[in-house]
């Protein structure tokens, strides 16, 4: 198996267009290159350039990681505002706090197998004085 997957990239890049409301045009305008590049992009017949991958995942709010190997690559401020999105009737500021925190521990959850008390203990310390 190739060590990048064309094919696994294209459809993660598929994925983040139509989560985007984007046709292949106005994704290809948005990242900078044609449509007929992107298309192969998509369809994995073609290597994306880092530098289209970098505009995808700013896009995305997540990472050029998690394009290519699909791992879990949001940052929190991504995943604060995803969350704000879903639940728009959570406005206030104290809320907002709340939202950004659950998006810091699910981060942090995903990414480390072995999130601790410890880590929560560090967070909650770093977040006083800001709500």
């Amino acid at each position: 198996m190739p060590l990048i997957d064309n094919t696994a990239i294209g459809t993660r890049l598929s994925m983040l267009r139509q989560r985007e409301g984007l046709s292949q045009g106005e994704m290809a305008a948005a990242l900078g290159v044609s449509v007929a590049a992107y298309r192969n992009y998509e369809w994995g017949n073609r290597e994306a350039p880092v530098s289209v991958l970098a505009k995808a995942a700013e896009m995305a709010g997540t990472t050029i990681d998690s394009l290519v190997l699909g791992e879990v690559g949001l940052s929190s401020e991504a995943i604060a505002t995803q969350l704000a999105r879903i639940f728009p009737h959570l406005g206030s500021a104290e809320l907002q706090n709340h939202i950004g925190a659950i998006a810091f521990l699910l981060k942090q959850t995903l990414s480390k197998p072995e999130f601790s008390d410890r880590d929560i203990a560090e967070y909650m310390e770093s977040r006083k004085g800001q709500n």
